[in-house]
């Protein structure tokens, strides 16, 4: 069994897509762009809010709307409406009660992090849980990932990620960790966990459970 498994969140631990869609559109609204439509809500899940932001060309006075609104939006409103992947939180008692070291590095702001977990009816089962905006480190996977093994006290090789999205491939491989990508929300598009380089993909929690059992056997 994998002995340290550090995880993902959105997409990966809860499903978020609902209260961040809420959120943002409500930003954008305000700052007088067209909303998203939500079949492309999800391409919002993974990358830093400003990298898809500024892929869709907002910048300057109208970035800093949409970035000011949909936190405070998020706070109040679009949070209400995560809810834990079903049968995670199951899954992670069991890590726990089989001696798994059990972390948790999300490019979320690590404001909404406590809320969330507490939200969604997680076990408190983790040593270290690590998100962006908190003690300087920047909304980016590879620098949250990176502070998660320090507070853990790992170094390459002696974890595994758990996370949906290629960031989280990407960030892992760059630090010297396998990753097992998961397709458990729909966040991800088409082979993109294989393209970036994921050990193996699972595709509900009992493919998870048994990649994570079998892990460093």
């Amino acid at each position: 069994m994998a002995r340290a498994i550090i995880f993902d969140m959105d997409g990966t631990l809860v499903d978020s897509v609902e209260g961040a869609w809420y959120s943002l559109n409500a930003a954008m609204r305000l700052a007088g762009l067209p909303e998203i439509p939500r079949a492309e809500a999800g391409q919002f899940m993974g990358p830093p809010l400003e990298v898809s932001l500024h892929r869709r060309g907002i910048f300057g006075d109208k970035f800093k709307i949409v970035w000011d609104e949909f936190a405070r939006d998020y706070a109040e409103h679009g949070i209400e409406y995560t809810r834990a992947v079903p049968g995670m939180p199951e899954l992670l008692g069991r890590l726990h009660a089989h001696g798994a070291r059990l972390g948790i590095a999300t490019s979320k702001p690590h404001a909404y992090c406590a809320r969330t977990l507490k939200l969604c009816g997680f076990p408190d089962c983790f040593e270290a849980v690590v998100g962006s905006l908190h003690n300087g480190i920047p909304e980016d996977k590879t620098a949250v990932l990176r502070e998660a093994l320090r507070l853990m006290g790992l170094g390459p090789g002696e974890a595994v990620m758990v996370g949906d999205r290629a960031w989280d491939v990407l960030a892992a491989r760059g630090l010297g960790l396998d990753c097992i990508g998961v397709e458990l929300c729909g966040y991800a598009g088409p082979s993109e966990l294989e393209d970036a380089g994921a050990a193996a993909v699972a595709r509900d929690i009992a493919g998870l459970e048994a990649l994570l059992m079998r892990e460093g056997s």
